[in-house]
């Protein structure tokens, strides 16, 4: 789990997604619009727990339902997701909060902490679990694929999870559509496309 990096948004969910998967707020928001065909234009505020998970999912991340701890208090959660080691993503009433469980200690990270804090400091113990998921990273591969772009025979190298995979690579449209709407994101480390300047070269001029 990471520390909050705050850009603009500093709202409970781009929150949650930013320090689960260690980028700034703004990009979180963008990855929740994305993921849900939210327009750029319209702040994400509040945000449910099914576009919270198209997000994670877009992502490369697997979002397992952990049953045990729903309708528990925080504090009555601790014996289950104390001897899970993970990350997790949990819904309160009205708020989401993350988790994350290393050698049998848990540490709470919310937009109000802003920082990681041992959960038995934390004032949400007496809070009700809603709904909480154990977040784990989906296994990667890479992959070389030609196609022609602006004009240009390129050749890109992508590192994404396998699932994402199967059906982005195959289809020069959606490869295309994908680098358009992401072209900002080109030089970052994004948690399931990593796409870098470095790795894109021109092949040859293609034919008019």
């Amino acid at each position: 789990m990471n520390e909050i990096e705050f850009g603009a948004n500093k709202f409970c969910g781009p929150s949650a997604i930013a320090a689960l998967v260690g980028c700034n707020t703004d990009t979180a928001e963008h990855y929740i619009q994305t993921a849900n065909n939210i327009p750029y234009s319209k702040r994400i505020k509040g945000t449910t727990n099914q576009e919270m998970l198209r997000a994670l999912d877009l992502l490369g991340f697997n979002c397992i339902e952990f049953e045990y701890v729903e309708d528990s208090t925080l504090f009555g959660s601790i014996p289950y997701i104390g001897v899970n080691d993970g990350m997790y993503l949990v819904n309160i009433p009205g708020h989401y909060i993350t988790l994350e469980t290393k050698d049998s200690k848990v540490i709470i990270l919310d937009n109000h902490t802003k920082e990681p804090l041992n959960i038995a400091a934390s004032a949400r113990l007496g809070q009700r679990i809603v709904k909480c998921w154990k977040i784990e990273k989906r296994q990667v591969e890479v992959v070389y694929k030609e196609i022609t772009y602006s004009k240009r025979k390129i050749t890109i190298e992508i590192e994404a999870d396998k699932r994402l995979l199967k059906s982005a690579v195959q289809d020069d449209t959606v490869l295309k559509n994908w680098l358009c709407a992401h072209v900002s994101l080109i030089t970052d480390s994004h948690p399931a496309y990593k796409i870098t300047s470095s790795t894109i070269s021109t092949v040859m001029e293609a034919d008019d």
